[in-house]
């Protein structure tokens, strides 16, 4: 026979032997974590996810109307939405913690869900006033706003540990740490 690999198993029953090969599935999970799911943030998140994504889609479906404040909207928006992709891929390949302490700091990402939720609720009043005759920007405002609700209430959570904490991410985001428990 040929030579086996170090991931292969040898597998023996009663009448034979055959080798099991790894599962890519599985060897991928081993990079992959989702217990940031059950985090509040994690949650919202998602959610931000989403409903960013649905503004954009309905506003990059108008063709008629004030440009400017729907270029404005898609900026903004798509702003925050690389910034919480981003997040998501740190939060999903486990290396969030490897940040440095200084950007996720509670202080920091309190101010910075802060000035995001105002950014998003000043682009979205802007689009939805200049164009009140269009449904599907008046859609994407108001999944605009949503989106700023939702930053809001991230900034007040991390307001929230921010007083309860200090600045110290560790303490404050405890399924977030390096620990093997098993879900």
């Amino acid at each position: 026979m040929g030579r086996k690999s170090s991931v292969e198993e040898e597998v023996s029953s009663d009448d034979e032997t055959y080798v099991e090969k790894p599962n890519a599935f599985k060897e991928l999970l081993k990079f992959v974590n989702f217990r940031w799911l059950k985090t509040p943030t994690g949650f919202l998140k998602i959610v931000q996810f989403g409903t960013m994504l649905m503004g954009l889609i309905l506003v990059g479906s108008v063709t008629t109307g004030d440009r400017a404040s729907m270029e404005f909207f898609v900026f903004t928006v798509t702003s925050a939405w690389v910034f919480i992709i981003m997040i998501l891929i740190t939060l999903i390949l486990d290396v969030y913690q490897s940040i440095p302490r200084v950007l996720i700091n509670n202080r920091v990402l309190f101010i910075g869900s802060s000035i995001g939720g105002l950014v998003l609720m000043g682009s979205s009043a802007i689009m939805m006033a200049k164009n009140k005759n269009h449904k599907s920007v008046t859609t994407a405002g108001i999944f605009g706003l949503i989106s700023m609700g939702l930053t809001m209430i991230e900034a007040v959570y991390y307001l929230i540990q921010w007083k309860r904490y200090g600045a110290n991410p560790e303490l404050s985001e405890p399924l977030l740490d390096n620990d093997n428990d098993s879900d």
